[in-house]
């Protein structure tokens, strides 16, 4: 608390750490449970309100990736320009990798690059970025097959960087499934 008992103080160059685990079950085609099975903070406060899981519930298969649009959306040649970049092979998949370039500037797309399975036509990994009125965020999620030939997403990161009235601050988040 600060000198008038008003809420965490931050000091610049500290680091604050959040580690949880998580029991997540998922029922296709969208329904989540989560189920808090241990969790350790440094932050000041009681941050239980500071929840990735609307990210990381969310799928670039959907229209929308929370409040941005996905560069899969059913409309996406609207929003998206698309340029192949190449290949890479690993193990017996052929991935392509394809940049993402918005074709407005607008706080809901996205730029990057998608990596897709050749033949299968499904998500390898993504790496994009978004830029907003206060900083960026820059998201990756790399998928691997759970299932012959199913492909579901086994880790995410995400980077803000952010700077508003002042002050700038940086957050960074990885999780694994």
């Amino acid at each position: 608390m600060d000198v008038n008992g008003e809420g965490p103080v931050f000091k610049s160059g500290d680091v604050y750490l959040e580690e949880s685990v998580n029991q997540i079950s998922f029922t296709a085609p969208d329904t989540y449970e989560q189920k808090v099975i241990s969790i350790r903070s440094t932050f000041p406060w009681n941050n239980q309100d500071i929840d990735p899981m609307g990210l990381i519930n969310s799928s670039f298969y959907e229209p929308k990736v929370e409040a941005f649009i996905s560069p899969l959306a059913p409309n996406a040649f609207q929003f998206y320009k698309y340029e192949y970049q190449g290949f890479f092979e690993e193990g017996s998949h052929v991935i392509f990798k394809i940049k993402v370039i918005p074709r407005h500037n607008n706080q809901q797309l996205m730029s990057g690059f998608l990596y897709i399975v050749d033949k299968l036509w499904c998500l390898h990994s993504a790496d994009v970025s978004i830029t907003m009125f206060f900083g960026s965020m820059n998201y990756k999620t790399i998928y691997s097959p759970v299932k012959s030939n199913s492909w579901l997403p086994v880790s995410h990161q995400f980077f803000v960087d952010a700077s508003l009235l002042g002050m700038h601050a940086t957050f960074k988040y990885s999780g694994s499934v």
